[in-house]
């Protein structure tokens, strides 16, 4: 199994230390989605339908989305489910004083039920999807600069496209908005590939900038690259005036969440090539309407948020619940607390 990534370890060290030891056995409520729904992988079994087995010594209980919650009663901890499903869980287990959710973004968790409730930390899934997302955002650079798109295009034309203009992706400038865990570990291999890559968090130091230098970083952009959680701050934050600043051979890359972009400055852009293109893997509306005309530009990159995807994810995953459970045993800092105040 995965270890946990030494990024989520070292971020440990900042979390506070305000939860008692958890009894042992520790009694578990995992939200699992169903029976045989998305839950369950290629080899049969999902991600949470191992934990029993994983966690021998504690009280683990699988509450798929066709049983009632109320059996999690007396719960210390729980592990996953729809934002619903918490908000059930919370009413019937007033003691639960941790709940892990399998996304890296919580956004849509940021409710008073969860945010307001004395003496629950929430943690997320951060550290688990980095590389593939990461690699994605990759995949995207090298199809845009070798234009693999429209020799795709042209493919299932039969027609032989011969385009000269291709461009190296060595010595390229990549702005990452959002140097989380995610942003370093893309800045980390666009380095390797001899990129230059220009960090924007909202915290700056370390030689990224801040968010109010976005546009500034963005004029330098050959490729953006949306990393940043959705939150208040961020929500619109790749606005039109940062989109209109960008040079027309630029493309911009989200992988967070749609709404960080503005999607009808975003379109105008694209429609009238004031920039070169978009590789989208984060929308404003999920699944994307079929009547949608994302679908129908030819300078956008259509991807169905799936570039977490990967067999690794599920190792990490469950490596780092692990590491939560024996930490909530033993009253040490849980990895990946999230920040109500920040939302992430």
């Amino acid at each position: 199994m995965s270890s946990v990534p030494e990024r989520n370890i070292s971020a440990a060290s900042i979390a506070t230390r305000d939860l008692l030891p958890g009894r042992t056995p520790l009694k578990i409520a995992v939200l699992v989605g169903s029976r045989r729904g998305a839950t369950v992988g290629a080899g049969g079994t999902g991600t949470l339908d191992v934990l029993r087995d994983l966690l021998p010594d504690d009280d683990v209980r699988l509450i798929h989305a066709d049983e009632d919650v109320a059996i999690a009663t007396g719960t210390d901890a729980g592990i996953g489910g729809s934002v619903e499903r918490i908000q059930e869980l919370l009413t019937v287990a007033p003691a639960l004083r941790w709940h892990h959710v399998l996304s890296a973004g919580v956004e849509r968790l940021m409710i008073p039920e969860l945010t307001l409730r004395q003496g629950l930390v929430l943690t997320n899934n951060s550290g688990a999807y980095d590389l593939p997302i990461a690699e994605h955002v990759i995949a995207t650079i090298f199809a845009a600069a070798k234009h693999l798109p429209t020799s795709f295009a042209a493919q299932g034309q039969r027609q032989w496209h011969d385009d000269p203009m291709n461009t190296d992706v060595r010595g390229a400038t990549l702005v990452v908005l959002g140097m989380g865990s995610i942003g370093g570990e893309l800045a980390g291999l666009a380095r390797a590939l001899g990129m230059k890559v220009i960090g924007v968090r909202r915290s700056g130091g370390d030689g990224t900038l801040t968010p109010d230098r976005l546009a500034d970083a963005a004029a330098e952009a050959d490729y953006l690259a949306v990393c940043a959680p959705l939150t208040p701050d961020t929500r619109g934050m790749v606005d039109a005036k940062v989109l209109a600043g960008m040079k027309p051979t630029a493309w911009l890359i989200n992988i967070s969440r749609g709404a960080v972009v503005d999607e009808q400055a975003l379109l105008v852009a694209l429609r009238e090539r004031k920039i070169a293109g978009a590789a989208l893997d984060a929308w404003w509306a999920e699944p994307l309407p079929n009547e949608s005309e994302w679908w129908d530009l030819r300078n956008v990159i259509v991807t169905p948020h799936t570039s977490f995807s990967s067999p690794s994810v599920r190792e990490r995953s469950l490596a780092l619940i692990q590491e939560n459970v024996r930490r909530f045993k033993t009253g040490e800092p849980l990895l990946n607390r999230v920040d109500p105040l920040l939302g992430y």
